[in-house]
């Protein structure tokens, strides 16, 4: 609703996914203007620093509750749960919010979900899933605090390409088990030997496509990190493309 969006764009978040609004609310964008905004009837320079806002004061929760959810987000208390549920509400708001500031410059999900910095975030969350298949059954279930791709989310919104080198070492012992795993024939749940195959197929689509792009002197404009964020929250494909995968043994044209 319009009115939601100055609730939305205001928010601000610390690192461990809280609140850190402090006692004085912030009040960057008028409740009005969320109607304003619907109506293109803002300055183009209005919505940019609302973008560039929303990004600052979010990065916190998305960087937080993408870890969480790539890990599988279990073992968790009650309480913790009932954060949890708030959380992922939230940042459905803040994806939502960032996707119709792209939109109000012009910006569209069918052109940028095709370039460097949205694929980079995918790839982000392919790494963290695979990360933690790793860690299901290598390590018994002890998934480390945070996963390879979370933990290199704020320098792929920096620096891009210094992201994509350390990501490829960091990764390395993973795609190599996986390179492995594939072949084992197991169905045991959440365990399953496909899983590895499909993420390596991930893996290798996603790399391909941002090696097109990716150069040692890019920067991402606030744009570009609105179309990381979206990316690395990006659900990975439906159940219904993944059993299209596993009949055709992951290739693409059947």
């Amino acid at each position: 609703f319009p009115l939601e969006v100055a609730v939305i764009v205001n928010g601000v978040w610390k690192q461990n996914g809280e609140r850190a609004d402090g006692k004085t609310p912030v009040k960057r964008m008028k409740y009005y203007q969320g109607m304003q905004l619907l109506l293109d009837i803002l300055p183009q320079a209005a919505v940019y620093n609302f973008l560039h806002n929303t990004l600052k004061d979010t990065s916190g929760l998305i960087n937080y509750l993408g870890n969480l959810l790539h890990r599988g987000g279990k073992g968790l208390s009650n309480t913790e749960l009932k954060r949890l549920k708030v959380q992922k509400n939230a940042a459905s708001q803040i994806i939502s919010v960032l996707g119709l500031l792209l939109y109000k410059c012009n910006i569209r999900k069918e052109k940028y979900m095709e370039e460097l910095a949205y694929l980079l975030g995918e790839l982000l969350h392919v790494s963290d899933e695979l990360h933690t298949l790793y860690c299901k059954i290598k390590r018994n279930g002890d998934i480390p605090p945070q996963l390879v791709g979370s933990a290199l989310f704020v320098t792929a919104g920096e620096m891009p390409f210094q992201a994509l080198s350390q990501l490829s070492t960091r990764l390395n012992p993973y795609l190599s088990w996986a390179k492995q795993y594939q072949y084992k024939e197991i169905d045991t749940q959440g365990e399953e030997s496909w899983r590895a195959r499909w993420l390596l197929w991930l893996f290798e689509r996603l790399s391909n496509k941002v090696h097109l792009h990716m150069d040692k002197s890019i920067r991402f404009s606030d744009y570009e990190k609105a179309q990381l964020f979206i990316g690395y929250m990006a659900s990975l494909p439906k159940k219904e493309e993944t059993d299209q995968y596993k009949i055709t043994g992951g290739n693409e044209n059947g």
